[in-house]
This record gives structure tokens, C-alpha cells and sequence, in this order.
């Protein structure tokens, strides 16, 4: 994957987190951690079951959507945030819709 486009999806991740943390201000410290990309990086290698794939539609898959806190639980709270991310990506056509629907269903049924 080109580095243009990786670095596309986490500017998109990053401003919809902006936008969670206004939503949900009693957890803007919790999510910070989402931000630093060393963190994040090391959390999916010791902890992949804690991120939720985006298919992209030529049938890669991007492990970028975290459900869990930064303690490796699932947490409510993630699983919301995640789920307003997720919903963000509803029409945008370099992600596999179906696969973006089951991802979607999953966290409802998690929450």
C-alpha cells in the first residue's frame, strides 16, 4: 500500500476522533493515545483482536478501526467511538460497503 494512502486514512481516523472527542468529552484523554501512531502500531502487533478491519474495494484490508482502550479491554466507550468512525466511511467508495455493513452490525451488537 502507498504511504500516501496510508497516511490518508489516518488523517481521516485523526479528525473523526477530533470530532468524537467533542461528542464525548469525559473520555478525551482515553482517546489520545489513538493519536500516536508508534502506540498504535504496537498495540495492533500485541493486541490485533482489538482492531476491526476496513475492507478496502479492491479487497485489501486496513486493521484501523480500535475496540478496545489502551489496556487491551473491550470498552464501551471505544466500541462507540468506533462506531461513529465506522458509520463515517458509509458511501465512501474506496471501502467495500458489505464488509463495512458486517463491521457495522458487529459493534452494534457489542455496545
Amino acid at each position: 500500500m502507498k504511504k500516501e494512502k496510508l497516511n490518508e486514512y489516518f488523517n481521516k481516523i485523526e479528525k473523526l476522533l477530533n470530532e468524537a472527542e467533542a461528542d464525548f468529552p469525559q473520555i478525551d484523554y482515553r482517546a489520545k493515545w489513538l493519536m500516536d501512531r508508534d502506540f498504535r502500531t504496537k498495540m495492533f502487533e500485541e493486541n490485533p483482536k482489538c482492531f476491526l478491519t476496513i475492507r478496502k474495494s479492491n479487497g485489501n484490508d486496513l486493521p484501523l478501526i480500535p475496540i478496545c482502550n489502551r489496556s487491551a479491554l473491550d470498552h464501551p466507550m471505544a466500541i462507540l467511538m468506533t462506531l461513529k468512525i465506522a458509520k463515517s466511511f458509509v458511501g465512501d467508495e474506496k471501502v467495500d460497503q458489505d464488509h463495512l455493513d458486517e463491521v457495522i452490525r458487529k459493534l452494534e451488537l457489542m455496545k
